[in-house]
């Protein structure tokens, strides 16, 4: 027996869709575009704008590349995630240990430090900027 029950799609999946919709919009793209960019169809672009459709982190990556815009974009704002098998909670929020905390507290915002920039030169600085990580993350 076919279930014709179909699960109602995630709080996060709705608002990361909403954002994606949100920047093509700011950027005065359409749906036909932005889908002929990534090799789809105008109508799956639909789908993730709704969030009918997950967005895979693959394709989340040609998005914000695209978009011109870093991957945390996506997410911020976004609301807390359920957490599934009795995750740690305070005060109804997942509890993030004070290490990551720390190393969250370090980590510069890319979106921050890309507004000073003319947006056709956004790209080239944020290139820049990740070459630069790598090549401090190795020594």
């Amino acid at each position: 027996m076919i279930s014709t029950h179909q699960k109602e799609p995630d709080a996060t999946d709705i608002y990361v869709g909403k954002r994606v919709r949100m920047r093509r919009l700011a950027l005065d793209m359409s749906q036909t575009n932005l889908a002929d960019a990534v090799g789809l169809t105008f109508q799956q672009i639909q789908k993730y704008e709704q969030g009918t459709n997950r967005v895979s982190a693959s394709r989340m990556q040609q998005f914000a590349k695209i978009l011109e815009v870093p991957i945390s974009f996506f997410f911020e704002g976004a609301p807390a995630a359920q957490v599934m098998g009795g995750g740690k909670k305070i005060n109804g929020k997942a509890a993030v240990s004070p290490r990551l905390r720390h190393q969250l507290s370090r980590e510069p915002r890319r979106a921050d430090y890309y507004q000073g920039f003319h947006p056709n030169r956004r790209p080239k600085a944020a290139a820049q900027h990740s070459s630069f990580c790598r090549a401090a993350s190795r020594h």
